[in-house]
């Protein structure tokens, strides 16, 4: 063959036409599917890359797979001039399983063949070109059959006039792609490599660009391992929780911002260094429960961490929760709140915060699956998670035991009981709350966070006859069943 016009004569004559014409080509020439032939100036491509070029599909393209399917079953090599590569570029997956069969196929001699490391001119390994795609079932058949494929390998990548290597797992952070980190992850992807002029890891990568999704799979890809460092910085000292700060306060997609922050203080990340960053917390603290809120009941991930800093006095996330500022006081012990309430707008944080732990008789940490994350492998995870923690509610469990309160992920009895009591006392009050109760003037400016706190003020004798101690009494079965009714009566306070 002296050009690639010869070669779309047989491809207009029929496949059996193509099929003899190979065959010929072969037998006059045994190095015929190595050669590469002029297709236009300066371009060369061996026959097995012209025809991914051609191939097109939809109706009245020319379709090229069975065309591609013979030259490998003649032995056209694919690594040197990496065609695996060049089809992926192009976006053309449907000749994907030509090369990479489905995993009932992986034993497939093609398989064995294929060089999963090699790079294209470009200096792009084949996994790079994968995740370049956003493919989800390109990138599960490459790493899901424990292929010999080198997940930590950089690629070259022209970054403005620059060229620089990047990792597969950042990359797949910088395209978003939740289910190229997943895999990654799953397939032994480094957490802690920086990359990059900010030398950033992954965790902070995402943040900074408020690529939320791959942030919400960092987390969840990685929970109860502790290889995930929340306080990594870059080179700037930022870390994750001020970088998604920036972007709230740059009003740069704002509400996923929130949602990045809240991901991360369930996961127990620390709260914000500088004072700017936490005004702009209390200013949002009320969207910010909400995101908290959604988050748990998208994903049943569990919330203690957050709502255990909040409740610890000495934790910065307790003043921006609880906002005990001159300005906040007076407006929360102001009688005009009425108005506030009237409008159905939110107040009293704290009855807020402690609705994510008790909301109700009927309430639990709930089961569902989520759609934020598109990934079932952990949407199934996370689901009998929450089931466990559910079961573990008011069971004694050796191994939580061993645990720090900090490293428990489920609340234990008497913080649910603490939690319970705040819902009671505000369903007590009713729809106007009394500012000047001592109780809750505690509960709001965040100077009760425990039981044990309710209960010693509960017993003192001036308090006989509050609210606070009928319900104590009534939570432990101590009340006339004439107080059965606490939610519709009004008692002294």
């Amino acid at each position: 063959m002296k050009s690639f016009r010869e070669l779309e004569k047989a491809i207009a004559a029929g496949e059996e036409a193509f099929n003899a014409f190979i065959l010929k080509e072969i037998e006059n020439d045994e190095q015929f599917l190595r050669r590469r032939f002029l297709v236009r100036k300066n371009k060369q491509l061996t026959v097995l890359n012209y025809l991914i070029y051609k191939h097109q599909k939809g109706l009245g393209n020319p379709h090229m797979q069975k065309h591609i399917k013979m030259l490998l079953d003649f032995g056209a090599p694919f690594n040197s001039d990496c065609s695996i590569h060049l089809l992926l570029r192009l976006q053309k997956f449907e000749l994907f399983s030509l090369f990479m069969p489905s995993s009932e196929e992986v034993a497939s001699e093609i398989i064995q063949k294929i060089n999963f490391d090699n790079t294209d001119i470009e200096g792009r390994t084949l996994l790079s070109r994968a995740i370049d795609t956003k493919h989800p079932d390109v990138i599960r058949r490459l790493l899901k059959n424990n292929f010999p494929i080198d997940v930590n390998k950089p690629s070259r990548f022209d970054i403005e006039t620059q060229f620089a290597e990047i990792q597969p797992l950042h990359q797949a952070v910088v395209n978003d792609f939740p289910h190229a980190i997943y895999y990654l992850l799953e397939n032994g992807a480094i957490l802690d490599s920086p990359c990059g002029e900010l030398d950033e890891t992954p965790i902070l990568l995402s943040a900074r660009l408020g690529k939320i999704k791959s942030l919400e799979v960092l987390l969840a890809a990685t929970a109860g391992k502790n290889h995930l460092d929340l306080e990594a910085t870059n080179n700037q000292f930022d870390r994750p929780i001020d970088l998604l700060c920036k972007r709230l306060e740059e009003k740069k997609n704002p509400q996923e911002a929130l949602c990045g922050i809240a991901m991360l203080l369930c996961h127990g990340a620390k709260a914000p260094r500088e004072e700017k960053f936490r005004d702009l917390l209390i200013k949002n603290r009320f969207a910010l429960i909400d995101e908290v809120k959604k988050y748990k009941n998208k994903t049943g991930n569990s919330v203690a961490k957050f709502v255990r800093a909040c409740h610890d006095k000495n934790n910065p996330l307790h003043d921006i929760m609880y906002a005990n500022t001159w300005f906040h006081a007076l407006w929360r012990y102001s009688c005009l709140q009425w108005i506030w309430h009237l409008f159905g707008l939110p107040c009293d944080e704290a009855f807020l915060i402690e609705k994510l732990v008790y909301d109700g008789p009927d309430s639990i940490e709930p089961i569902v699956a989520t759609e934020f994350t598109p990934l079932d492998s952990i949407e199934i995870t996370r689901t009998t998670q929450s089931r466990e923690n559910s079961c573990l509610l008011y069971q004694s469990n050796e191994c939580a035991e061993a645990l720090s309160l900090e490293e428990r992920t489920h609340f234990t009895q008497d913080e649910r009981k603490f939690s319970e009591f705040v819902w009671r006392y505000s369903h007590t009050c009713g729809f106007f709350k009394a500012p000047w109760s001592t109780m809750y003037r505690k509960l709001t400016l965040g100077a009760c966070t425990d039981i044990e706190e309710v209960r010693e003020y509960s017993e003192k004798q001036v308090n006989a006859t509050t609210t606070t101690r009928t319900i104590i009494n009534a939570m432990d079965g101590r009340t006339p069943s004439v107080h059965d009714d606490l939610l519709g009566t009004r008692m002294h306070y």
